[in-house]
């Protein structure tokens, strides 16, 4: 499983595109594949550049689809959830790191306070909490309009001490495993499929994070 998984890793950067969540999503596989001891040719290099173009991409707090273009939220999230994964493996750039942390501290208003409420739980370590966030996750859990946006919640109430979210989260995630002999265990995709954070795949990565919290 461990080489299938590198294998699968070291085709990431070839994908022909320069979106900011390909600059990152390359940066990240090399950083793992590195963790693997299984490191690309010329990572040092390759990683230089993507980290670099992928700093300067960003636009104020947030960062756009592709270089240039507006800035974009549903792009920051994806930035900011994997960097945040990437700090608890202890993998993230720290310059990257900071540039997360800026985009947390800004608090923009269309970055979803789920995504925002994971990332942040992600970072007590270096930036530890100084207000109490129990009533926030209490209400964005009860008016979450997607699965995906429960289980990052839950994930953060978890790390963060809120023990009714977490709990009910955890219930949440284990009522909706689907079983069978033929297909075996798996969790419906979400209606709205077809964006990122939909997927199927992103689907059963979050529910094992939950659980695995």
């Amino acid at each position: 499983p461990a080489k299938a998984v590198a294998e699968s890793l070291a085709q990431v950067p070839n994908w022909p595109y320069e979106s900011s969540d390909q600059l990152f999503a390359n940066l990240a596989a090399s950083l793992l594949l590195r963790e693997m001891k299984a490191p690309l040719a010329n990572a040092d290099t390759l990683e230089e550049g993507w980290l670099n173009r992928l700093l300067a991409a960003k636009r104020g707090d947030l960062w756009p689809w592709f270089p240039g273009g507006p800035e974009d939220a549903y792009a920051t999230a994806e930035i900011c959830l994997g960097t945040a994964r990437l700090h608890r493996l202890g993998l993230a750039p720290k310059v990257l790191e900071d540039s997360v942390i800026a985009t947390l501290k800004a608090k923009p208003k269309t970055l979803s306070f789920a995504a925002w409420a994971y990332t942040r739980s992600a970072f007590t370590d270096v930036w530890p909490l100084e207000e109490d966030l129990t009533d926030s996750l209490l209400l964005a859990y009860r008016e979450a309009k997607s699965v995906q946006e429960r289980r990052l919640l839950a994930v953060a109430a978890k790390r963060l001490g809120v023990k009714t979210v977490a709990d009910t989260g955890l219930k949440d995630v284990t009522d909706a495993i689907n079983a069978s002999k033929t297909w075996g265990v798996w969790w419906p995709q979400e209606r709205i499929w077809w964006i990122w954070w939909g997927t199927p795949i992103e689907s059963h990565v979050l529910g094992l994070e939950t659980l695995l919290e």
